[in-house]
């Protein structure tokens, strides 16, 4: 993305965010977009907001819990990932730890992948 359209998008986030400061949806958003603007800490924040906003939506959550977890706030993520538990508990504590570093290698290997294409 240009950085202009990047820039444009950021201020779009940012203006939805003051019109609908209570839809965790919005930050859900902000974070996936922040995430994939390789600004991981920032992105981690955002999905936070959205979990503190919307603290039974598991993906909220999860989100909340894995960004802190590649941002190294391992205690945070470790408060959020035993949330996610009690949301699902038919899924235990440690699968969801291994879906989340899974998810992470295989995204490694396919942004690997495409770089080599």
């Amino acid at each position: 993305m240009q950085a202009s359209r990047h820039d444009e998008a950021e201020q779009l986030f940012r203006q939805a965010q003051l019109m609908a400061p209570t839809d965790p949806a919005v930050y859900m958003f902000t974070g996936q977009f922040l995430l994939e603007a390789s600004r991981p800490r920032e992105a981690a924040e955002s999905f936070v907001r959205a979990a503190h906003l919307a603290p039974a939506d598991f993906e909220a959550v999860f989100n909340a819990a894995t960004t802190l977890r590649e941002v190294k706030e391992l205690d945070r993520a470790e408060l959020f990932y035993r949330q996610a538990v009690q949301l699902r508990p038919h899924v235990s504590f440690f699968l969801i730890i291994i879906i989340s570093f899974s998810l992470e290698i295989l995204s490694t290997f396919v942004f690997v992948r495409l770089d080599r294409t």
